[in-house]
């Protein structure tokens, strides 16, 4: 990860290369197929048929200490409905077309948003409250050499909470339940009415809110003309829905690639491509270092990898394995991101202690090539936005395998001798920072925020910490898990000395801030302004707020004078208490400090803080803006 080495070899490709997309290479355009696959997909996003049929009196996740028993509901509509009957329903969309909620729908009607929370009946407010289950329903018209494959794919994007979908009547997935075993729960043991079993065979596992849905469907299922699409859908918590996602039923494998963003535009002539690709994987499987590095570029950059990085990756894959093999399938050559490009499904096996083990699977394995004066290369990804893997050796972590995500700012790699400030973005409880790049799109939304103005170009830094970890350190002989372990040091030592080494990060206090959601937000007073030699920027999102009297015995009123807050919460936020931020905002207004808080209607879910998040990065940037961050580009 020596992102700060090759600052000079870039320069020099820059002044010899056109950079596509910022980042390209000077590879001749081949020419071109390009193909239209609207005929080989249905659109599902739209209107949708609704109908509430279950409450519960508290959230899933009680079902395993019998606190959540059904409170309302209508077994009638609970069964499997027909297009007859779920036509006569309420017509709602799907996603919604708001980005303010995320695409989720409401948690209830607007007019609920002060009306008292009746669990024991259906109100006129209810809509998809909290704790409850509803169908969403459409029928799907399906044309004549639509079904041309033994099975199709239906997806349905990111789903808040849990689902059981159906065809016609028969399920054919579900996320989101295990049987008795632990094991996950076919759609075939849902029970008729939905619902869960909390001793049986369908219990509640856990929330897949954050989890693309994505089901492979037998096509004997579907017909020519009307079919019927029904998703039992339950809301764990706060809003419940679908979120801003491609939701389709896709009949070839070829569109799966164009609605999933892959390389689709085929290139007529791949010859030396397709050589340089056979030279690198013989060089692999025939265990040949020297002959690998050859196929890399002085340039590459793959994720948080540079070629000596990534030679050294692969010598540890042959020390560790004999006999490699790598097995590419859905293999193709394209034109993709203003580069030509390898695109495949890549699994790469190998033998250890007599036994065949899968080594890595990549379903969406890119190649990119570079041509350095009639040389194919391999040029890396030059990826803004991706997750990290490495060993922590931070003691109590105890060797362990520990990942984050990095973005990095639009001119990251263009200018190689800038430096950038840092924000580190804790993610909430039962999450992981992933969820801020797969469900929140931290990548396009952060650079649409820099172009327009509103936010300065800075690194942001989410880390996977405990679950369930509330960001302190606690013993755990064992190692770390989910709820114990070095998980504040693990932030402000650990993370932050692996972001400081290996990328170009601003290593001064004024320059770091530090932002959390939920268990994260609490995170940011426990480890963020516990350290203010460490951290000086602060934002709490629907955060779990301590008291904060304590946390200022070490800050003096100079010190309190370049520190920068902002707090939010949802006014129907169940999972922490609103009033906890309103003590916080009013504390640190009492003392003096630069703090912007506020309440505004909403729930506790990815919508409410991400329609908070452009606000606390502004202040992060006006506060790296006063600091002096001119001084630095």
């Amino acid at each position: 990860m020596a992102k700060r080495l090759f600052g000079v070899l870039l320069l020099v490709l820059l002044a010899g290369l056109t950079f596509a997309a910022g980042i390209g290479e000077a590879v001749a355009l081949q020419s071109t197929e390009q193909v239209s696959f609207e005929n080989q997909y249905i659109n599902l996003q739209g209107e949708w048929h609704f109908k509430l049929y279950r409450k519960y009196q508290n959230m899933f996740q009680y079902f395993s200490y019998g606190g959540c028993a059904v409170t309302w509901e209508n077994p009638q509509d609970a069964l499997v409905p027909t297009a007859e009957t779920f036509k006569t329903w309420e017509i709602v969309n799907g996603p919604n077309a708001d980005y303010a909620t995320g695409g989720l729908q409401q948690m209830n009607r607007p007019n609920a948003m002060t009306a008292p929370d009746n669990r024991t009946k259906l109100t006129e407010a209810d809509l998809f409250p909290k704790w409850s289950e509803a169908w969403f329903c459409k029928t799907i018209t399906i044309t004549k050499g639509f079904l041309v494959g033994e099975t199709v794919t239906l997806m349905l994007g990111i789903i808040d909470d849990l689902d059981v979908v159906y065809i016609n009547g028969t399920p054919v997935g579900a996320s989101g339940f295990k049987a008795s075993n632990g094991t996950p729960a076919s759609p075939a043991q849902v029970p008729e009415a939905g619902g869960f079993a909390p001793a049986g065979e369908f219990q509640f596992e856990k929330s897949y809110w954050e989890v693309p849905r994505e089901y492979v469907v037998d096509a004997k299922l579907l017909h020519e003309g009307e079919n019927e699409l029904s998703i039992r859908l339950y809301n764990n918590n706060s809003y419940g829905g679908f979120y801003d996602r491609t939701m389709a039923l896709v009949s070839t494998p070829e569109s799966l690639r164009f609605l999933k963003g892959r390389p689709t535009e085929l290139l007529r002539s791949a010859a030396r491509y397709s050589t340089f690709v056979d030279a690198q994987k013989a060089a692999i499987e025939n265990e040949d270092l020297d002959r690998y590095a050859v196929t890399l570029s002085a340039s590459f950059t793959q994720n948080e990898l540079d070629k000596n990085e990534q030679v050294q990756k692969i010598a540890r894959m042959f020390a560790d394995y004999d006999k490699l093999q790598i097995t590419d399938t859905d293999a193709g050559y394209y034109r993709y991101n203003g580069s030509d490009v390898y695109s495949a499904k890549r699994t790469i096996t190998g033998e250890r202690d007599g036994k065949r083990l899968t080594i890595s699977s990549d379903d969406n394995y890119l190649l990119y090539f570079l041509d350095e004066a009639g040389t194919i290369r391999e040029r890396g990804n030059w990826s803004h936005c991706y997750t990290v893997n490495y060993t922590s050796t931070l003691a109590g972590m105890n060797n362990t395998k520990q990942t984050y995500s990095m973005y990095l700012p639009p001119s990251y790699y263009a200018s190689p001798d800038r430096s950038y400030p840092v924000v580190y973005l804790l993610h909430g409880i039962n999450s992981t920072g992933n969820s801020f790049v797969n469900v929140d799109r931290i990548e396009a939304r952060m650079n649409e925020w820099i172009a327009a103005g509103s936010v300065t170009e800075m690194i942001v830094v989410m880390p996977n910490a405990g679950k369930s970890s509330g960001y302190a350190d606690t013993d755990a002989p064992k190692g770390p898990s989910d709820s114990a372990g070095p998980w504040a040091s693990f932030i402000y030592i650990d993370i932050l000395g692996e972001v400081e080494r290996n990328y170009r990060a601003i290593a001064d206090a004024r320059f770091r801030g530090i932002s959390g959601i939920s268990m994260g937000g609490g995170g940011v007073f426990s480890v963020g302004l516990a350290h203010p030699e460490i951290y000086t920027s602060f934002a709490s999102h629907m955060g779990a707020v301590p008291k904060l009297p304590p946390y200022f015995e070490i800050i003096d009123a100079k010190l309190l004078e370049s520190l920068d807050f902002y707090l939010d919460c949802g006014n129907q936020d169940l999972m922490v208490r609103p009033s906890a931020t309103v003590e916080a905002g009013s504390y640190l207004e009492s003392i003096g400090a630069n703090v912007t808080w506020e309440l505004r209607n909403g729930g506790h879910n990815s919508a409410f803080y991400m329609d908070g998040m452009p606000k606390s990065m502004a202040m992060h940037s006006q506060h790296f803006i006063k600091n002096g961050l001119a001084t630095y580009k």
